[in-house]
């Protein structure tokens, strides 16, 4: 046994002991009628680039993970609780070892004759992808990050035509390395919609949704973003779905006064034409914003940089995928996301004067080719396998790269 993942094993044998005691108890909620289910994950996978970069440090990865949960329905209410821990370990950057934890909890209920209440919550904590850190030097860099969220939604409208949504959002980033702290943020977000059901299979919706994010590593900048939402959901037959969103958003920015009007949305399409394959194909605009604010001296002058980034990202995510029998799956995936930035500087001086140094675009692209087969052994075992191939060019931020990496998962579930 090597001194690489020594430490990985005793957290697999108290993982096996907690499954084994949960098990049981499991066991004793079930003849409750408590719908209990407890999982227990080992992936091994190798990648030939893993520091995605022109270097191509290669590093195999190692993951055990343990999760467990509930789903109860008493009356016309619903409790659901999953969790997932987990600890990945790493051959060759031995630093980066790190437990992972994931918690998502809703409750909703029905009351009254046409009224639902829904609340959720989540935490989130991992390492960063090696891919999203950006920060010159700091590329392999053990930087965690933390999400956390809650939501509340009211819907009046249960069985009618017509449904009215009010909702609530709080969400919270935060990264561990200092030099990534400027992308932590603070968000709320406030929508309503009116939802129209024309038929028991079609339905139409239109809403409004206020977001504002603060970045309190950025002199407390704060982003707000108005929203138009036109939505449809449309089951045409059996076997087709499909769903869209548009969206007409307008940003401002607190610190430079940038204002910007974009287009937004996505559709998703699943076809199933005769039970043994599935199609799936998703279509995605969607606007980012990597905005900072840089203290720099200029002939003994003191000024503020403020370099605005609007991230404008295209998608294209299709899969299909092959059942021939309960017990045997295969998968081919393709995604493909094109990156179009808008850069625009200004420099404030501390004797008044302001300087817009204007606008400079820079585009890239990313794309990922992956083939899958997964084996059910057994009901409680469940064994995959996969591979995959990609390539990112070059812009502001993201680095060139590509490469290619491999791996398989074995799964065994109690429910």
């Amino acid at each position: 046994m090597t001194q690489r993942y020594r430490h990985a094993f005793p957290l697999a044998r108290s993982v096996v002991m907690a499954m084994m005691a949960l098990g049981a108890s499991g066991a004793h909620a079930n003849d409750e009628d408590l719908p209990l289910f407890l999982t227990l994950s080992q992936s091994v996978r190798q990648d030939s680039n893993f520091s995605r970069n022109a270097a191509e440090a290669s590093e195999t990865v190692s993951t055990t993970s343990v999760g467990g949960g509930f789903s109860k329905s008493y009356g016309r209410q619903t409790y659901r609780l999953a969790g997932t821990l987990g600890a990945q370990r790493y051959r060759n950057f031995e630093y980066l070892r790190n437990d992972t934890k994931r918690l998502d909890g809703q409750f909703t209920s029905e009351f009254g004759r046409n009224f639902r209440l829904s609340l959720s919550g989540q935490y989130n904590q991992g390492l960063n992808p090696i891919q999203n850190n950006n920060n010159g030097e700091l590329r392999v860099v053990r930087n965690i990050r933390t999400l956390t969220g809650n939501s509340a939604s009211l819907q009046y409208g249960l069985g009618g035509r017509f449904s009215l949504v009010g909702s609530i959002e709080n969400n919270k980033q935060t990264f561990s390395e200092p030099a990534y702290r400027t992308l932590n943020l603070d968000q709320q977000a406030r929508a309503a919609r009116v939802l129209y059901n024309v038929t028991d299979t079609l339905q139409w919706g239109v809403g409004l949704r206020r977001v504002e994010t603060e970045y309190p590593y950025r002199n407390n900048e704060q982003v707000r973003d108005n929203n138009i939402d036109f939505q449809v959901g449309w089951q045409a037959t059996g076997q087709s779905s499909l769903d869209a969103v548009l969206s007409r958003r307008d940003s401002r920015y607190s610190i430079t006064g940038r204002k910007l009007n974009n287009w937004v949305g996505s559709l998703n399409w699943e076809f199933t034409p005769r039970g043994l394959i599935v199609y799936r194909v998703g279509l995605s605009r969607s606007t980012g914003s990597d905005r900072y604010t840089q203290r720099q001296s200029f002939f003994g002058t003191g000024f503020d940089a403020n370099f605005d980034y609007n991230t404008i990202t295209t998608g294209v995510n299709m899969s299909a995928r092959y059942q021939p029998t309960a017990k045997i799956g295969l998968t081919a995936a393709y995604s493909y996301a094109k990156y179009d930035i808008n850069r625009a500087a200004t420099s404030r001086f501390d004797n008044g004067a302001v300087i817009d140094a204007g606008n400079t675009q820079r585009s890239s692209h990313f794309s990922e080719l992956s083939l899958a087969g997964d084996y059910a052994a057994m009901r409680s075992l469940k064994l995959g396998c996969n591979v995959s191939r990609y390539d990112q060019t070059a812009d502001f931020f993201r680095r060139a790269f590509s490469g290619h990496a491999y791996g398989c998962t074995a799964t065994f579930t109690l429910d």
